[in-house]
């Protein structure tokens, strides 16, 4: 069982008071930036299939209020990527007991190539098992062993410590990179003598390049009953050898030190704590249960939507005293903020009551809606328009071109903006704000929904087949980013006589059966996804095709000219008949006469005596002012008389 949690505030040596904790009957002495007004202080553990089966009712009703859960890890000797066999029943598990749940995976890159690959996995991972992940996705890099430990120690050998180092900061910052990139909150692990040179010489991350200025939050494993790590962290793992109800053997102990100002407000994103959060009761009257207040977040009056917009994690919610509930910007919002309510042996009601004010700022831009987007490929230019914003002085367009890590900000008077030198290929990632300026300070409105681009046309052909089937073909569209591999591509595959039709493929071309004759509109849309992220292109020029092939049964001579039959074509509309001549096989200076619908004989006169012509037919029709062709009949030669 685990012991009970204490709290202690004692004198260090300086004077200064220092807060300690008893786990286990062992005393932990925390950080000197952790402030009680500064932080909320949470317990945890981390888990993998080495715990095996755990009862996390058990583990929640002993203080357990967040676990931080493999997901995956990469073999040690080998670069395969594998998923925790436990995982998918520890993330429904531990959720359903309520707790608190994180992700991680257990890196073993050497490249930032694969890096990248390791992250993509983990991002497989969860969207597979519908993770919809509370707390951080973290990336366990520990190096310390096995294949990664190896290629480390080489570089080391043939271009020192420094570039050695450098290169596993970049991996690490590559594989966070890419969660960020796919809307995860991203977070570091390793040992504390792997990042503090004040520890040890051959500390192998710079962490100036990962958390110095804030850019992902760290999480410090020191085995100790004391932290003095002078770096930005938030959760340290102190105990490896720890014990909690509900699990077996040893287990990871952590303490999370919950910054009460929140996280960081990602760029090209809104603060939740601009947001208005009503939790629907404050306070409990205790009985061993977890209380789980239901949650409203609320942006200028539009309720935002709980896993797509945020979401929830509680904390302390189940013995008597402060609980607290933690709601975690997604999509279009980022940062973090919080409220708590109460739980006491009286029952003091379950009113309804807003725990985080929104600001009373009656100047806030309205959210930016109505963005719209042109292409000019040959020219390079997108233009954006949209509609004006409530308050809006000016707009910020953000927009990310091939992936770039940072999204580029420009700033308009105007509802519209045009972006320049864009190169056909591009994916193009956009969002606009409307801001209000004033003399002491500048409001910012709610993003525009993002759109992703994709910055090429292709123009469709179609064929038509003998077996009545239509094949559609296409010129690749370009593609600045190959890492993106294949592009796809949309096909609108739309018959006016009938009821429209969607196809996907990866190929150029595709065939597409058709029963009866009809008239066919054919486009191609080219797609790429990148990052989990679909950017479409724009449908090029339309092919149209009658599904038909001319024949023709007999041609004879007459006087001045010749006579051909062929059969009669039904079909809805007005099938006409065109045919062509020519005393060139290849059909040079051609003419052409038409024939009305119901006609199966046509005769050409006033023609050349004993020159002999040749001659093909196709069947036709209009729609919609659009003229169908059906496919040519093979040739046949006559010679008039």
């Amino acid at each position: 069982m685990i012991s009970a949690v204490i709290l202690i505030m004692a004198i260090s040596s300086s004077g200064v008071f220092a807060a300690t904790s008893v786990i286990n009957n062992k005393k932990y002495t925390h950080p000197a930036f952790y402030k009680v007004s500064l932080h909320k202080l949470f317990h945890g553990v981390d888990v993998s299939v080495w715990q095996g089966a755990i009862n996390w009712k058990k583990s929640k009703a002993a203080g357990i209020d967040f676990a931080i859960l493999r997901c995956g890890y990469t073999a040690l000797n080998s670069f395969t990527l594998h998923q925790d066999s436990t995982f998918a029943t520890n993330y429904k598990d531990a959720k359903k007991a309520g707790v608190s749940v994180g992700i991680y995976y257990y890196a073993c890159a050497t490249t930032s190539t694969e890096a990248k690959k390791e992250a993509n996995y983990v991002i497989s991972i969860l969207k597979n098992n519908k993770v919809n992940n509370q707390l951080p996705v973290v990336m366990d890099y520990e190096i310390d062993s096995g294949r990664a430990n190896t290629v480390y120690k080489k570089l080391v050998n043939k271009k020192g410590k420094a570039y050695a180092r450098k290169r596993f900061t970049k991996n690490a910052r590559v594989f966070m990179n890419t969660l960020k990139a796919s809307g995860y909150s991203s977070m570091f692990y390793s040992y504390r003598m792997m990042v503090d040179p004040k520890v040890s010489a051959n500390y192998r991350f710079n962490m100036s390049d990962i958390n110095g200025s804030n850019q992902y939050r760290f999480w410090l494993a020191q085995y100790s009953t004391s932290n003095s790590y002078s770096g930005k962290m938030e959760i340290w793992q102190f105990s490896s050898t720890g014990r909690v109800s509900g699990m077996k053997g040893n287990i990871d102990r952590n303490f999370w030190y919950y910054p009460l100002s929140g996280t960081k407000t990602e760029s090209g994103t809104k603060s939740i704590r601009q947001c208005k959060i009503t939790l629907g009761a404050t306070q409990y009257k205790y009985d061993g249960t977890i209380k789980q207040p239901s949650v409203k977040v609320t942006d200028d009056g539009d309720t935002l939507k709980n896993g797509t917009d945020y979401s929830v994690s509680y904390m302390n919610n189940i013995k008597k005293g402060t609980a607290t509930v933690l709601i975690h910007g997604k999509g279009d919002y980022s940062n973090e903020t919080y409220g708590t309510f109460k739980i006491a042996d009286k029952d003091i009601g379950t009113d309804t009551s807003t725990v985080v004010d929104e600001p009373e700022d009656t100047e806030t831009p309205s959210r930016v809606t109505g963005l719209k987007v042109s292409y000019n490929i040959s020219g390079g230019r997108l233009k954006l328009t949209w509609s004006k914003a409530n308050n809006a002085t000016r707009y910020l367009v953000a927009y990310r071109i091939n992936g770039a890590e940072n999204l580029t900000k420009v700033k308009t008077g105007e509802t519209s903006y045009t972006l320049t030198d864009v190169k056909p290929g591009s994916i193009v990632e956009i969002l606009v704000r409307g801001q209000n300026v004033m003399e002491s300070k500048t409001v910012s409105g709610k993003y525009s929904k993002r759109q992703y681009l994709y910055f090429a046309t292709t123009d469709c052909k179609t064929k038509v087949l003998k077996d009545s089937k239509i094949k559609a073909y296409w010129d690749p569209a370009p593609n600045q980013m190959k890492k993106l591999g294949q592009v796809e591509y949309k096909v609108v595959f739309n018959c006016v006589d009938i009821a429209e039709k969607m196809y996907s493929t990866s190929n150029t071309y595709k065939k597409y059966s058709a029963k009866e004759r009809y008239c066919y509109n054919v486009a191609a849309k080219p797609t790429v996804v990148y990052n989990g992220h679909t950017y479409s292109g724009r449908y090029g020029t339309v092919a149209h095709a009658y599904v038909i092939y001319g024949s023709i049964k007999t041609a004879a001579p007459i006087t001045g000219g010749f006579k051909i039959t062929y059969p009669k074509t039904t079909g809805i509309g007005d099938p006409r008949y065109r045919i062509v001549y020519s005393q060139d096989k290849d059909f040079k200076n051609a003419k052409s006469t038409t024939r009305p619908q119901g006609t199966t004989t046509c005769k050409v006169k006033n023609l050349a005596s004993g020159k002999t012509y040749y001659v093909k037919m196709q069947t036709y029709k209009k729609l919609h002012n659009v003229t169908y062709f059906g496919v040519m009949s093979p040739v046949v030669r006559v010679t008039a008389k």
